[in-house]
């Protein structure tokens, strides 16, 4: 009678671990492309933060002659007016509002964006401007919070 192993001590070929596997070559190329892929990715994710933070100081820089145009433009101290972004939106809070209707503001706005637009004209910092964002704001006395009228 022949005598049988119990089937766990035969070797089966598609058993072996990793160890017993030949190296094959296509696998590092895989590796060393997803690697470089990865590589690719963080360094222009780097470029194009650094990339837009000198646009804010740029625009940070051009801030101060705009807030200049809208109190020359308007009737408002320059105290009342603030203004500020980022390189798609550039926000402009007017507070104290004296203009007492939807129409006054939303003619005053206009006037407001077209000087804004007037002053960013050909300044690069401002390539990629999307929109112009306008809140009226009045603080009341007895409260001490600010309440946005218009926006």
């Amino acid at each position: 009678m022949k005598s049988h192993q119990p089937y766990a001590a035969h070797a089966l070929p598609h058993a072996g671990g990793a160890a017993d596997r030949p190296a094959r070559p296509w696998q590092f190329i895989v590796l060393a492309l997803v690697a470089l892929g990865l590589a690719a990715i963080v360094t222009l994710a780097h470029e194009a933060a650094a990339q837009t933070q000198a646009m804010s100081r740029e625009m940070s820089a051009a801030l101060p002659d705009i807030k200049g145009a809208i109190v020359r433009a308007t009737a408002y101290p320059a105290a009342a007016v603030s203004v500020r972004g980022n390189n798609i939106q550039l926000i402009v809070v007017l507070g104290n509002t004296s203009t007492t209707s939807n129409a006054e503001r939303d003619k005053e706005a206009t006037r407001i964006a077209d000087t804004i637009e007037r002053q960013i004209t050909g300044n690069a910092a401002f390539r990629e401007m999307q929109t112009i964002h306008i809140d009226y704001t009045i603080t009341r006395p007895q409260r001490s919070d600010v309440q946005v009228l218009d926006a």
